[in-house]
């Protein structure tokens, strides 16, 4: 009859590979409730990798960005006809601000500024007309 005796090593190993395992599931599970909240995309996450990596690639000239928002704020159907004023105070930093007439356009018009690569915080100051202020007209631009 053999006994078998465990190796301290061989349970520093488990530990180790059970820890790796664990942190790997919760990432992946993490993503994908990120996803599904609708603030987390692919091109962020690549961004958050390559920051943690520490091969941090020099952000864009904030005027760039800016132009980079208004160009997908007039190409995407539910903001080009929308009076947006997009500015870029600092690298990676996006404001815009605008009246529109409905909180869906507001929303749409952030998602969309959010999505451009390198608009790294969107702070969307656009008020909804009859929310935000009495009932006005609203301009658009066409």
């Amino acid at each position: 009859m053999t006994i078998r005796t465990r190796n301290r090593e061989d349970g520093v190993i488990g530990i180790a590979l059970s820890a790796a395992l664990g942190f790997a599931s919760g990432l992946v599970v993490g993503m994908f409730v990120g996803e599904a909240a609708g603030d987390v995309n692919s091109e962020r996450v690549r961004g958050a990798v390559r920051r943690l990596r520490g091969g941090r690639t020099p952000p864009a000239e904030p005027s760039i960005i800016a132009q980079a928002v208004r160009h997908a704020l007039r190409d995407h159907h539910a903001t080009s006809h929308l009076a947006i004023t997009v500015h870029a105070p600092g690298p990676g930093l996006i404001e815009l601000s605008g009246l529109v007439s409905d909180a869906i356009a507001r929303r749409e018009a952030g998602d969309v500024a959010r999505g451009v690569p390198g608009a790294d915080v969107v702070v969307n100051r656009i008020l909804v007309n009859g929310s935000d202020l009495p009932p006005q007209p609203v301009l658009n631009s066409s």
